[in-house]
């Protein structure tokens, strides 16, 4: 993967979050391969919106995650 990011839509417009890469998924069963683990810091207080989430692998593959729904508080 080379990035990963949260695109936020909400009444106020649509944001892009940029996600950190942390490395390899922490595994304790010694697994050849895991998937890599990303985080994002979210804003608060953006209430109601409706999200996805893309990523981009060293290919160029882009890959978006179904329209999804949180609340922010």
């Amino acid at each position: 993967m080379t990035s990963a990011a949260w695109h936020l839509r909400s009444a106020s417009g649509e944001q892009r979050i940029a996600m950190t890469d942390r490395g390899p998924y922490p595994c304790q069963t010694w697994a050849k391969v895991t998937a890599q683990y990303v985080t994002a810091d979210l804003p608060v207080g953006l209430g109601d919106l409706r999200y996805f989430i893309e990523a981009e692998d060293r290919r160029g593959n882009v890959s978006r995650g179904a329209l999804e729904r949180i609340f922010l508080a």
